[in-house]
C-alpha cells in the first residue's frame, strides 16, 4: 500500500483446489488477522491496524497431493500514522508492463510522495538508450483525492560536456484505458479496463482509487552525445508547481541503423507450419 494505510491483498493463480490460510502478525508476533478457505483461487483483502510493522504468511495444503503443501512468508508492510500518510504518490514502471488501474507498486520499489516531489529528491527516474533510438518508461500516479496534474519537461544536462538535451526530445503521453468485453469468437484472459492507447497530453486528472499513467518517450539522434544526462520532470498540482522528479538518462556510445535487417514472421501460428 503506497499510502501506508495497511491495505493488503493476497491473490493466488487459479488452479487446483487447495486449503489456504493467511495470517497477519504485528511487530510482537501477535496474530491480528487470519483468513482460511478451500478454493481454486484465493483473493483476500484486509485493511486496518494501528501504526507499526506487520508480516504476512500464507500456507497452502492440497488434500489430493500432500507433497504440494507450501508455507510462504509474503513479506512485511507498515502502517503509517495518519499525519505521515501521503495523499499523492508516484512510481515508475517498465514500458513492457501493462499497468492496470488498481495495480500497486512492486515490493521494494521506490515511491515518490508529495514531500519528496516538493523537495525534488528521491531516486531518479532512469532511461537507458542508444543513439538513434526511442526508449520509454511509464510513470504511475495515484491520489486519494481528485486532483489535476501536469508534467513539464525541464532541460537536463550532460554531466561532463554541459550539453543540453532539448525538452522536445522527450514526448509525454497519457496511457488511456479501453473497456473490453468478452468476445464470443475466442477466449481471453481479461475483460474490463485495459491500458492501450497513448494520448498526446501532459495534463490529466487523477481520481481516488484509479491509477493514471504517463508515458515518457525519449528520442535520440545519430549525433547525440553519449554519456550521462541529469535533469527534472516538473510536476504541477491543481495549477501550481509542486516540485519535480529527478531524471537520469544514460546514452550509450552505439547507434542503431535507420532500418532493421531482421525479417519478421507476422501472424505465424502453429496450424500454418
Amino acid at each position: 500500500d503506497p499510502f501506508g494505510r495497511g491495505r493488503v491483498r493476497v491473490r493466488t493463480p487459479r488452479g487446483r483446489s487447495a486449503f489456504y490460510r493467511v495470517e497477519i502478525r504485528d511487530g510482537q508476533g501477535e496474530s491480528v488477522a487470519e483468513y482460511a478457505a478451500e478454493t481454486e483461487q484465493l483473493d483476500w483483502t484486509w485493511s486496518g491496524g494501528a501504526p507499526g510493522l506487520y508480516r504476512v504468511s500464507l500456507s497452502a495444503s492440497d488434500r489430493a497431493w500432500s507433497t504440494a503443501d507450501t508455507v510462504a512468508d509474503l513479506g512485511a508492510f507498515g502502517v503509517l500514522p495518519e499525519t505521515d500518510q501521503p495523499h499523492l504518490v508516484a512510481w515508475s514502471a517498465k514500458s513492457t508492463r501493462k499497468v492496470m488501474r488498481d495495480d500497486l507498486p512492486r515490493a521494494g520499489q521506490f515511491i515518490h510522495t508529495e514531500q519528496s516531489i516538493a523537495a525534488e529528491e528521491g531516486k531518479p527516474l532512469r532511461l537507458e538508450v542508444a543513439r538513434n533510438e526511442v526508449e520509454a518508461l511509464q510513470l504511475v500516479f495515484s491520489s486519494d483525492r481528485r486532483v489535476r496534474l501536469g508534467l513539464v519537461v525541464e532541460d537536463w544536462v550532460h554531466q561532463e560536456q554541459n550539453t543540453v538535451l532539448a525538452p522536445g526530445d522527450l514526448d509525454l503521453f497519457q496511457v488511456g484505458y479501453v473497456f473490453t468485453r468478452r468476445p464470443r469468437e475466442y477466449p481471453v484472459d481479461f475483460v474490463g479496463w485495459w491500458p492501450d492507447p497513448l494520448l498526446p497530453r501532459a495534463e490529466f486528472r487523477a481520481r481516488p482509487g484509479e491509477n493514471q499513467v504517463m508515458w515518457l518517450a525519449l528520442r535520440t539522434e545519430q549525433e547525440t552525445l553519449p554519456g550521462t544526462y541529469r535533469g527534472r520532470i516538473g510536476v504541477w498540482l491543481d495549477g501550481e508547481r509542486l516540485g519535480a522528479l529527478p531524471l537520469e538518462v544514460q546514452v550509450y556510445d552505439i547507434s542503431l541503423p535507420e532500418s532493421t535487417t531482421v525479417r519478421t514472421a507476422f501472424s505465424l501460428y502453429e496450424d500454418r507450419l
